[in-house]
């Protein structure tokens, strides 16, 4: 942060500045003599070899990626986009993820800051362009907000502005987002990320295209009924004031407006990322083989080993599973009491995924996909035996286990007849293994 008002959010959270860096090999070093375990970069540079050098120290890496901007491998992937819900990216194959709005990272308090509140009948309307206001858009979209006769007063948050217009009065910069708003019924403000900590403040927004990168949180706001939209100008459009005159007219739509905008955003997102963050240094610290629960941070390996040609070929539905779908399904399996998700990892890695999904009162299914790097490795066993006692200690120690297996896949059948699995008739392509709560594993080494 090198703006005034940067510099005024980093007084009280107590933080360091260094810098500028933006060698990779620099920042990894600068973390490791500040004892950090994690480095977070949001910035739109390449930053080449981050993540190699990261664990060459045992530092997590971790980005932010805004639309298609500061994409780049790393062990962490923070993209609170709506668009990463519906759109995959080949990086969240190979990393950690948090995606979508609820891990937006937004300041401490902002989810239970406000409660919702009416709009006067003529809405006191604040224009807030950004911390610079880089394009001097403001007094000319202030004007306009005061020309419209639904309007009662309007403020303009600027620097640098002599005087005040006859149209609007300028108010100052505030880094206390709350204490700032607190006289203003509604907010014009560039689409970027500012629009998710007025949507968690629960207050009606009008919102204007000022970049590029703003596309996705523009489209989102505006296709959604979330927001008002001003017009995205790297488009050239012209600012829709017809459509803003006709919203400041109809208070009550605005109200509503900001309650069903608050359903997108909790204010919690940074501590979900600081979770993300903690469980990938836990798994990053483990030597050997681990067996643990999936993970929100999972969804994206998951998808992609979910629909590699291989896996697909040895499984009873072999079409491909889109990414929004498998997004609404992961989500579910993870609270489901009748389905259990496992990851399994070898010093840190994720290697295999493992399922257990109830088909009896005390029956399970199981499955296994392994990731298509960790095939041929002789890994199958120890995840299968793994997975079937870690599920055998939490979940339970009397189930009948059932596994269903094609008869050509020759090296999965080897598998369990080698732990123990006892065959079924083989019949339709497939071959039916079951082991009951009763049957020791072999040890997998």
């Amino acid at each position: 942060m090198t703006t005034e008002l940067g510099e005024r959010m980093l007084e009280p959270a107590g933080l360091q500045r260094h810098g500028p860096i933006d060698d990779p090999e620099q920042l990894i070093a600068l973390a490791e003599d500040v004892g950090a375990g994690v480095l977070h970069i949001d910035h739109y540079g390449p930053f080449p070899g981050l993540r190699e050098a990261g664990r060459a120290r045992g530092i997590v890496t971790s980005t932010a990626v805004d639309d298609d901007f500061g994409k780049r491998p790393a062990d962490v992937i923070v993209d609170g986009s709506p668009r990463a819900l519906v759109r995959f990216d080949p990086l969240y194959a190979t990393s950690s993820v948090a995606l979508g709005p609820k891990n937006l990272v937004m300041r401490e308090g902002l989810g239970s800051a406000r409660t919702l509140r009416e709009v006067r009948p003529r809405p006191h309307v604040l224009v807030m362009m950004g911390g610079t206001d880089a394009g001097g858009h403001g007094p000319r979209i202030a004007s306009s907000m005061a020309a419209i006769p639904a309007v009662g007063r309007v403020g303009l948050v600027a620097d640098g502005v002599a005087a005040a217009s006859p149209d609007f009065q300028v108010v100052a910069r505030n880094p206390d987002l709350r204490s700032l708003l607190e006289d203003w019924d509604v907010v014009v403000t560039g689409a970027g990320t500012t629009v998710w900590e007025l949507a968690a403040l629960q207050v009606p927004m009008v919102v204007v295209g000022l970049v590029e990168n703003q596309r996705d949180h523009y489209g989102t706001l505006v296709g959604s009924g979330l927001a008002v939209g001003l017009g995205f100008l790297p488009d050239g459009s012209p600012l829709a004031i017809h459509e803003v005159a006709a919203a400041m007219a109809d208070p009550l739509s605005l109200t509503r407006m900001a309650e069903r905008a608050r359903g997108l955003v909790d204010g919690r997102g940074a501590r979900r990322v600081v979770r993300t963050w903690s469980e990938e240094r836990i798994s990053r610290s483990r030597v050997g083989l681990r067996v643990r629960p999936a993970s929100e941070r999972d969804v994206g390996r998951l998808y992609a080993w979910r629909n590699d040609p291989a896996t697909r070929a040895a499984s009873r539905s072999q079409e491909p599973v889109g990414w929004s779908d498998h997004v609404v399904w992961f989500a579910g399996a993870r609270e489901a009491t009748d389905r259990r998700v496992l990851v399994v990892e070898s010093d840190g890695e994720p290697i295999a995924t493992t399922r257990f999904d109830r088909r009896d009162a005390d029956e399970w299914e199981f499955s296994i996909t392994l990731a298509p790097e960790a095939r041929g490795r002789g890994w199958a066993k120890a995840v299968v035996a793994e997975s079937v006692a870690e599920f055998r200690s939490r979940s339970s120690s009397t189930a009948l286990l059932l596994a269903d297996v094609r008869t050509s896949n020759d090296a999965s059948n080897a598998v369990f007849q080698s732990l123990g699995w006892r065959p079924g008739t083989p019949g339709a392509g497939w071959m039916r293994w079951s082991l009951s709560g009763s049957e020791v594993r072999e040890d997998p080494t």
